[in-house]
């Protein structure tokens, strides 16, 4: 539950964002770390620092959790702002619902589907990009000698 919070609150992003909803959010991701940091600091509690690590899933939490800390400690104590890294490192907590794919068999039959159809959907995404290639090609022909009028202009052009 917690996790589809945290990605709810990491996906809430628009132009033009007040800074009232940037630091409404900013508290969010503080919380959700400190609760995620308290979740990895029980189960290493729990289960003995060799039983916890032999998890692949229980490294990628504490990896999450230590570079969100850590980012947020330095950025807190000495007024640092790492811009697109700190995006980066909160949208790494995503990965941890993967986790739990692997746990559900139906999802994970979607996800081996997916997986299975990927190098298919490389080939139509290059046609694709071939036709959007050759068509703005042509547009560029078309219109290259369209002059600024009363509906074009510096911001509406071709």
């Amino acid at each position: 539950m917690c996790i589809c919070l945290n990605t709810i609150a990491l996906t809430i992003n628009w132009y033009d964002q007040p800074d009232e909803v940037n630091n409404i959010l900013d508290y969010i991701n503080y919380s959700f770390a400190i609760v995620f940091a308290i979740e990895a600091t029980l189960k290493l509690i729990a289960f003995g620092c060799r039983t916890y690590l032999r998890d692949t899933g229980n490294i990628l939490d504490l990896f999450t959790v230590l570079s969100s800390v850590i980012t947020t400690a330095i950025s807190l104590a000495l007024s640092i702002d790492f811009g697109s890294s700190t995006t980066f490192i909160r949208a790494f907590r995503i990965i941890r619902v993967f986790k739990f794919v692997s746990k559900a068999k139906q999802i994970m039959v979607i996800y081996d589907t997916f997986i299975f159809t990927l190098p298919a959907l490389t080939n139509i995404g290059g046609l694709l990009i071939l036709f959007l290639y050759i068509y703005s090609i042509l547009g560029v022909f078309l219109f290259a000698e369209v002059t600024l009028q009363s509906n074009l202009d510096d911001h509406a052009n071709f």
